[in-house]
């Protein structure tokens, strides 16, 4: 059998094992708690990240949507408005002309008409000397 001063210096030799085996296990604690810690920081993050990946999953819906409105908006100007304006801008030049000469006679119309109001009042005025 093993003694009590073999078991009196097996203690005294495993004694500072057993405390730095202690200090490792409480180091290791520390550290395991920590470690849960960045964990539930992590799990924070991934749901944070989460909502970023579906914000930005409706952006490019959105972007897209956008696209298609601009393709569609490109064609219907390309298709309808275009042509109007094309029209438009063809017969301008010519009413435009039609225009400036319909004022010119508008113009000598008001002079002749003056002309026409003046010669009345002046037969106006003979004709009463004579009656």
């Amino acid at each position: 059998m093993i003694d009590q001063e073999m078991i009196d210096t097996m203690k005294t030799l495993l004694s500072p094992i057993c405390n730095e085996l202690n200090n490792i296990t409480n180091r290791l604690d520390k550290m395991d708690t920590r470690l849960d810690k960045v964990d539930i920081r992590l799990d924070k993050m991934d749901i944070r990240l989460d909502k970023i990946d579906i914000r930005l999953d409706k952006m490019e819906q959105d972007v897209a949507f956008n696209k298609k409105n601009l393709h569609d908006l490109r064609t219907y100007t390309e298709n309808e408005i275009e042509p109007k304006i094309r029209l438009l801008a063809e017969n301008y030049v010519p009413a435009a002309k039609r225009y400036e000469t319909a004022v010119q006679e508008m113009d000598e119309i008001k002079q002749d008409i003056d002309v026409l109001k003046r010669v009345v009042a002046d037969h106006s005025e003979k004709l009463k000397k004579i009656s």
